[in-house]
């Protein structure tokens, strides 16, 4: 017997067919969805047919609905490191994107101001600006739990302490240029 599933990549109108779809049946419906959800917003899919939660009707849906989402790449694969002044650069892995897949999927003039919001508020916060970004995902109005690829123990541990950071409705509305 199935208890909870989910499905990745998903619009909104295909979850609520699919859940009418189930009720009517008396079957058990979608629990969760997994699309991409970040602080940035992908401009062009990361590949063919990968969707995001991220625009404001889909944001709406999940708070509406109180529909679990556990997004992956909830990150923006990096796009909020600054991998050259964190030393980091040298330690990149051959699954991290290139500096031109972070400008094709992640670099616009919004972006980039999300970016420049999160070191900003970073600083104020003493953490970092990948830990803001993750923060972001966790504190949504809808139930949300984000999924992270750590390569180290390090990124791990960094990742956890982000998850517990508090953000408020308005510093959340300021990241995402809603203020």
């Amino acid at each position: 017997r199935i208890r909870l599933f989910g499905g990745s990549n998903w619009t909104a109108e295909r979850i609520d067919e699919a859940n009418a779809y189930a009720r009517q049946k008396g079957l058990q419906g979608f629990s969760l969805l997994s699309n991409n959800f970040s602080l940035a917003r992908m401009e062009d899919p990361v590949w063919p047919g990968c969707l995001a939660s991220s625009t404001d009707d889909f944001r709406d849906w999940h708070t509406a609905q109180n529909f679990p989402l556990l997004p992956w790449s909830a990150q923006a694969r990096g796009f909020f490191l600054n991998w050259e002044a964190s030393g980091l650069a040298a330690t990149r892995h051959g699954a991290d994107p290139t500096d031109d897949e972070m400008q094709r999927v992640w670099g616009s003039d919004t972006n980039l101001e999300r970016r420049r919001r999160a070191y900003e508020l970073a600083d104020e916060m003493g953490v970092s600006a990948i830990q803001i970004a993750l923060a972001y995902v966790v504190n949504q109005p809808f139930p949300c739990c984000a999924l992270v690829g750590p390569r180290n123990p390090m990124q791990l541990q960094d990742s956890l302490d982000a998850a517990q950071i508090i953000l408020t409705p308005q510093q959340v509305n300021w990241l995402d240029l809603r203020d």
